[in-house]
C-alpha cells in the first residue's frame, strides 16, 4: 500500500517521521487564488523533503474569489512551474472556505465551473496537465448547471478524490465514481491528518511517478566561503525555530531546521542581523533582508566567518649565512671558506 500526506504551511512537517510512519510522498499546498501557502510560509520544505527522499507535488485551490489569471500569475512569482515535483499539479476543487454555506459561495464572483476550466487550460499552456482534488458534494456544488462538455473535459483529468467512509476497511473500502470518472488515482480515505492512498501497485506506481527522488549529495562550501559578512558569531539549530525579519512586526520568512545555522550578532534574546543562513553541508540561502533568531533556539560558539580568506603563509627567512656561503661557492674555486670565523667545507 503505498500513500501520502497532504500539508499545508499550518501542518507540522517533520519528514523522518513521515517516512518512519510509512508514507512514499507529500503533497504541499501551493496557495490558493492568488497568494501562496507553503511556497510563501514554508520555504524550506520543498527541499527538504527532496533530501529525504520523498516525492513530491503541489495543489493549488481554485479560489472562487479569484479569477484563474490571477492564480497563475502568483503560481510563476513563486515558480511553481520550474519544478512540479514528481507528483505534479493537482488543482484542488472546492469552496475557497470550507466553512462557506453554499449561498454565499454562489455570490463569489467566479464561482462554478468555469474558473475551474480555465485554470485547467492556463496550467496546460504551461506545459503541464494537472490532477483533480474533489469530492463527491464539492464537484456537485462546482459543476452545478454545467453542460455535459465540461464534465466530459474534467473527466479527462486523473482524480484525487476525498471520501471518508463510517468505517474504513482495507480490504473491502473503495470510493464511489461521479462525474466522467470510472477510476481514480488517489483516494483520500480521511482527514487529520489527510492520508491518500494510491490505487495500484508499487510496480504501477514506479512506473507512472519514477524510481523516487534524486538526493544529490550536499555542497561543500567554497574555500573562501561567504565573503559578504563580518560576523564571527555562529548559531546552530538545537532544534526547528522561526527565522524572522528584523524590522516591522517581525514576520516569520523561514525556518532553520536542527543542525543549520547562521553567523549573526548575539542580542538580549536573539541572534540579529543575518542576511543568510546555511544547510547541512554548506550549502548557503539567502533571505534578502536583515533577520533574527530566538537565542535560546540556539548553540552559539565563538568562530571565524567562513568568508574569511585564508592568508597565505608567509616563507621562512631567508638565512643569510647560508646564502654568503653559497655565492662563495658559486664565485670561487675553492674547497672550503671561512664565514664569521667558522670554516664551511663544500660538500661534492
Amino acid at each position: 500500500m503505498i500513500k501520502l500526506l497532504d500539508l499545508y504551511s499550518g501542518n507540522k512537517f517533520d519528514p523522518a517521521q513521515i517516512i518512519a510512519d510509512g508514507y512514499t510522498g507529500v503533497i504541499f499546498k501551493g496557495g490558493q487564488g492568488a497568494w501562496a501557502d507553503v511556497p510563501r510560509y514554508q520555504p524550506t520544505w520543498w527541499e527538504l523533503a527532496a533530501q529525504h527522499g520523498l516525492y513530491r507535488g503541489w495543489y493549488w485551490l481554485c479560489d472562487s474569489r479569484h479569477e484563474a489569471p490571477d492564480h497563475i500569475t502568483e503560481m510563476k512569482h513563486w515558480k511553481i512551474f520550474q519544478d512540479v515535483g514528481e507528483l505534479g499539479i493537482w488543482i484542488d476543487m472546492e469552496k475557497p472556505v470550507l466553512s462557506m454555506t453554499e449561498r454565499d459561495y454562489w455570490k463569489t464572483p467566479y464561482a462554478g465551473y468555469r474558473n475551474v476550466v480555465d485554470f485547467s487550460y492556463l496550467i496546460r499552456t504551461e506545459g503541464f496537465v494537472p490532477g483533480i482534488y474533489t469530492g463527491p458534494g464539492a464537484y456537485e456544488l462546482i459543476m452545478r448547471g454545467a453542460p455535459s462538455t465540461a464534465h466530459e473535459y474534467l473527466g479527462t483529468h486523473e482524480l484525487w478524490t476525498a471520501q471518508y467512509p463510517y468505517k474504513y476497511d482495507p480490504n473491502t473500502s473503495k470510493p464511489t465514481m461521479y462525474g466522467e470518472w470510472t477510476t481514480w488515482t488517489w483516494w483520500q480515505y480521511r482527514e487529520g491528518p489527510d492520508i491518500n492512498l494510491f490505487n495500484g501497485t508499487n510496480d504501477e506506481f514506479i512506473e507512472k511517478y519514477g524510481d523516487g527522488v534524486i538526493v544529490l549529495p550536499p555542497e561543500e562550501p567554497p574555500i573562501t566561503g561567504d565573503d559578504t559578512m563580518a560576523f564571527t558569531k555562529k548559531g546552530v539549530a538545537k532544534a526547528n525555530t522561526n527565522i524572522k525579519m528584523m524590522g516591522g512586526a517581525g514576520n516569520t520568512i523561514a525556518t532553520l531546521q536542527k543542525d543549520w545555522y547562521i553567523y549573526g550578532d548575539v542580542g538580549a534574546t536573539d541572534m540579529m542581523n543575518f542576511t543568510h543562513y546555511y544547510q547541512v553541508g554548506g550549502i548557503k540561502k539567502d533571505l534578502g533582508q536583515p533577520c533574527k533568531a530566538i537565542l535560546s533556539n540556539l548553540t552559539v560558539t565563538d568562530e571565524v566567518e567562513p568568508g574569511d580568506v585564508v592568508v597565505p603563509p608567509v616563507d621562512p627567512p631567508v638565512d643569510t649565512m647560508d646564502m654568503d656561503i653559497r655565492i662563495h661557492f658559486v664565485n670561487e674555486v675553492v674547497d672550503s671558506v671561512i664565514v664569521d670565523g667558522e670554516t664551511y667545507k663544500k660538500v661534492t
